[in-house]
This record gives structure tokens, sequence and C-alpha cells, in this order.
């Protein structure tokens, strides 16, 4: 072991981290991390600087790369940066479309990084200064909606809380309406309900009347609501899908794309079985799978993982089975560890339940595979 290695993994241990949080918390590989610890790979100066900050070590990891230290000024960000910072961000979501976001996130992370310290060292016009700060605040909301959808949802927050402090300051409302909600969907799905309410009524403060972004802030409050206890949430999602049939406003941002009726309807069904009210569920997921367009394949996965649950809670075993058989295939081509997430939740769900061995092992293949 390397004198590097030997203190990085003291340092790591000290904060009570395996070596797969610091990996996340540095995005680099955890097979990377693991081998400079044994010391059979040597860390680059940019690398051993990282691992330095993300451990808090004050320069004594750093200390120990012999490579010499070369500190240019940061270079002056211009007019040209904001378009490649578009550009990188329109990259980000083709690939994600493409191949999903296993393969994303740390690269995502990453650039998200790097833009945000050149933007701290402020060395950009002041002319520039609002259209920098928004293009850095986008990309730091793709990169914590690669991170999520990843199935890191812990990384995902972090980079959504940076992410929205940069809007604050590109003073970007539309870009903080986005990421209060998402931050407000990691809540939901981490249980913290009160929190997913608080910042649902945050960014439902911020948001224009009418149209797709008042409705889906007034989802995530429905769902904070019922997970909650309270049927005030029903209300909630009833409204929000009130607001979509009203037809929009116009001036809709492009990302408001993805609040549509069959997304409001399978989110009906999940205030319904926060309730307890598994049939209602059933009825409402059952909508929003057979109106999900057939080339949302890994949209059709989230749904039939959450219309299976559904099914399981009114012990229809014969129906799970049904669904568990059309979602090994798309499993197969999500590239999201979210949606193997999902299934694998699925599987508690069912044992949970008592179902059938039959259905516990149809669940548990399509997990699996």
């Amino acid at each position: 072991m390397s004198a590097f290695g030997r203190a990085m993994r003291d340092r790591r241990e000290q904060l009570g981290w395996t070596q797969r949080d610091l990996a996340g918390r540095a995005f680099l590989n955890p097979g990377y991390v693991a081998k400079l610890e044994r010391g059979t790979r040597n860390p680059s100066r940019e690398v051993a600087e990282v691992l330095d900050r993300v451990l808090d070590a004050g320069g004594s990891l750093a200390a120990l790369v012999n490579a010499p230290r070369r500190e240019p000024s940061p270079p002056m960000l211009t007019s040209a940066d904001v378009e490649g910072l578009h550009g990188q961000i329109r990259a980000l979501v083709a690939d994600d479309i493409t191949h999903g976001a296993d393969g994303l996130w740390r690269r995502a992370g990453r650039e998200f990084r790097r833009a945000h310290e050149a933007l701290a060292a402020g060395r950009f016009p002041d002319a520039h200064r609002a259209d920098l700060h928004a293009a850095v605040g986008e990309l730091g909301e793709v990169a914590g909606w690669l991170a999520y959808d990843a199935g890191r949802p812990e990384v995902g927050r972090r980079l959504m809380t940076d992410a929205l402090l940069v809007s604050q300051l590109a003073g970007d409302a539309a870009m903080e309406g986005l990421q209060l909600n998402l931050l407000a969907l990691l809540a939901q799905e981490a249980g913290r309900y009160a929190e997913a309410l608080a910042l649902a009524d945050r960014g439902l403060a911020l948001a224009p009347p009418g149209g797709r972004v008042e409705a889906m802030h007034r989802l995530r409050r429905g769902r904070a609501l019922a997970s909650l206890g309270s049927a005030e949430g029903l209300g909630e999602l009833s409204r929000a899908r009130a607001l979509l049939d009203g037809g929009g406003r116009s001036g809709e941002p492009a990302w408001s794309w993805w609040v549509s009726p069959q997304e409001l309807a399978l989110h009906q069904g999940q205030g319904h079985a926060a309730l307890g009210e598994f049939g209602r569920a059933v009825e409402w997921s059952g909508v929003a799978v057979d109106m999900l367009p057939a080339a949302q394949r890994r949209d059709r996965a989230v749904y039939l993982s959450r219309h299976a649950g559904h099914l399981l809670g009114v012990r229809d075993w014969s129906s799970v089975e049904l669904v568990a058989g059309e979602l090994g295939p798309l499993l197969d081509a999500a590239g999201s560890g979210r949606v193997r997430g999902e299934v694998a939740g699925v599987v508690q769900v069912a044992r949970r339940v008592g179902a059938p061995g039959r259905v516990v092992d149809a669940l548990t293949a399509v997990a699996a595979a």
C-alpha cells in the first residue's frame, strides 16, 4: 500500500465512509477508488486534489503526489461558454434518451463541478453573469436528475441543491421552480414527506398561475399530503389534472413536457395507494399504463412497477405475473438504476404481503436480470 493509499483510507475511515460513499462524492468509479487505496494505481494531481477536497484533508493528501503543482489563473468565461454549457446539456439529455443514466451521471457531475468552480472563481464579464449562472444551474439540474435516475438519490440531492443556489443567483425563477420540484420528488422518494410538502409549497409560490408548472407543484403537494395521511392530497392531484385539462398557458417552459395526463394518472394512483385505497390505485395506474406511448420504454417500466405494487395490494396474483412478464425486456433496455430499484421494491412488497412463491419468484427473476 502506498503512502497516498494509506492516508486516503485512514481519512475515509475517520469519516465513517465506505469506498462506494467516497466514490459517489468524488464522482469516481468505486473500483478505481479501491485500487488507489491498495496502491495498485497512482492518482493524477487532479484526482488527488479532488479527493483531498472531498475528504477535507487540508492539503495533506494532495501533498503526497509529487507532480509539480500548477495553478494557472482560471480562463476568462465569455458568451461562448454559455453556448458551450448548453451544448453539454443537450448532449447529456440526448445520451440519456439513447443509453440511460447509468453511464452518464458521473460525467454529468464532473462537468457541473468543473463549471461551478470556474463560476466561483469570478472570471467573467458582468454582462454575462446572469446567463452563465443560469446555464450552470441548468447543467446542475440535469446532473442531479441523472444521478437520481441512476439510483444515486443522495448524490442527486447534493447536486440539485448546489444547482438551486446557482439558479437563485442567476435570478432564474423558472429553473429554480423545477429544481425545487425535483428536490420535492427526492424527498418524497426518501420518505421525507413533510420536507417534500414544504418544497412543493415553495415551488407553488414561484409558479405562474395556471398551466403545467402549477400542475407539477400541485402534483408534488398532493403526493406529500397523501403520504402524510391526508385525503386533501387527492384533491390536490385532481386540481393538477384540471389544470392540465384546461389547456395550459402560453410560454410554458420546454422542460414542462413531462407533466402529462398519464403522469398525473400514475400519481393519482400513488396517492390512493398511500391512503390504503388499493382498488382505486389499480384503476388509476392501469389507466396511466394504457395511456403511455409505447416508445417510452423506461417510463413504461416505472409505470408497470408501480402498477404491480398496487395489484399486490388487492392480491391480484395472476395480473402481477403478467406484469412481471412484460417488465423483463423493458428492464434490460432501461439503463437506469432507479428502474431496477423500483422492481426490487416490488419484490419486497410481494414478500411482505405474502404473495405466492410463484409470484415472488417471477418478480425476483426480473429484478435479478
